[in-house]
């Protein structure tokens, strides 16, 4: 993880350098399992052939 911003008091901004795609890939299942929701997703190619640059927002998921 390079960097964690909080949002507001439910909600953070995640950026991922130079990660494996398969790797993120199991972030979001673990993620999605758990009581949280992908509320933005963005992916960029790195330089080295099956990584990426993310910037993730997450929150609390809205049980109401």
């Amino acid at each position: 993880m390079q960097k964690m911003t909080p949002i507001n008091d439910e909600a953070v901004r995640l950026r991922l350098d130079d990660v494996a795609f398969d790797k993120l890939l199991r972030l979001f299942r673990v993620l999605d399992a758990s009581a949280v929701e992908f509320e933005e997703v963005r992916l960029v190619p790195a330089a080295q052939d099956g990584t990426v640059n993310a910037t993730l927002v997450i929150s609390q998921e809205n049980r109401s």
